[in-house]
């Protein structure tokens, strides 16, 4: 497993490198077919001009006329190369330079987009920490329980959600259709990922509610544990609640984050996994209340508010 961790730290390097030596050797490649290409039409332009010159020079002479202008040609190729040749220490020299200046521009912005990359990692490394502390995160109160004359059974629930301190930030009303709640949760596992490689972190979040007579895939939506940019509201910390990092680096990487998340490529490149379906499960009365604690390696568990 140790050497798993290894792989994958190695591999975080890696990357980019092997992207910077294929960039390198796509920059040779595209760099030297304009040369030759230049080079080309150099000599054929060279030869082309001096077989003009030469042949108006000569347009009185009896000579075999295609012959001759071929033979300037010909003559005019190799005084083109014989000037190429005198000129190619400095044209050589100027070669080199553009090409040292233009290879330096090229690395220098592979550096950077890795530098760039290596802080993102950090930044986003910072936010998980943030995000993986213990925390009474939810709260739900069992408002009703009524029984129709037809056996079916109602629960009127009011489920918060709670920051740190204990405040609520936001709720929502739920009518279930039964007498047991389960909270669903999505859980994401940092653990072979290149943001927390090598460490069991976990972070865990609830998203719907079903029961016993409503199946998961019928189940409510929480729609109170996000804001309009899809967020769970529960980890817009206060500035003061925020360790490791700025607040202004925590929440734009907190949404570069959850960008990743909702999107199942990004998670499987990045090395994120992220599932459902591990619910907290009780058959509540009326007026109990329960809270919702999640431990920094994912863990989940139910608590009754004694009053």
């Amino acid at each position: 497993m140790q050497s798993l961790f290894k792989t994958i730290t190695l591999q975080k390097y890696i990357k980019p490198l092997s992207e910077l030596l294929k960039d390198i050797l796509q920059f040779c490649s595209d760099f030297l077919i304009p040369v030759i290409i230049v080079l080309v039409v150099y000599f054929l332009g060279y030869a082309i001009f001096y077989t003009l010159k030469e042949n108006k020079k000569n347009k009185n002479e009896l000579l075999a006329e295609n012959r001759n202008t071929f033979l300037v040609f010909l003559i005019g190729i190799g005084k083109a190369l014989i000037k190429f040749f005198t000129c190619l220490p400095k044209i050589f020299v100027t070669v080199v330079l553009l090409f040292g200046l233009n290879l330096i521009l090229s690395i220098t912005d592979e550096v950077n987009e890795f530098i760039n990359n290596e802080k993102k990692i950090n930044e986003l490394s910072a936010v998980v920490k943030n995000l993986s502390r213990s925390d009474t995160i939810a709260s739900f109160t069992v408002n009703e329980k009524r029984v129709f004359k037809n056996q079916k059974k109602e629960l009127i629930v009011t489920f918060k959600i709670l920051s740190p301190d204990g405040d609520v930030v936001s709720s929502q009303n739920l009518t279930i259709n039964g007498e047991e709640i389960w909270v669903d949760f999505v859980n994401l596992n940092f653990e072979y990922s290149m943001i927390e490689s090598g460490k069991t972190t976990n972070i865990a979040y609830p998203y719907r509610v079903y029961s016993e007579n409503l199946a998961s895939s019928d189940a409510i939506p929480l729609t109170c544990v996000f804001n309009e940019k899809n967020i769970p509201v529960l980890y817009l910390l206060k500035d003061s609640d925020i360790y490791g990092i700025s607040p202004d680096d925590y929440f734009k990487r907190l949404q570069e984050l959850f960008k990743i998340v909702q999107n199942p490529d990004a998670c499987k490149e990045m090395g994120i996994r992220s599932f459902q379906g591990n619910a907290l499960h009780v058959k509540p009365e009326k007026n109990d209340t329960y809270t919702i604690r999640v431990e920094g390696n994912g863990g989940l568990s139910l608590h009754k508010e004694l009053f």
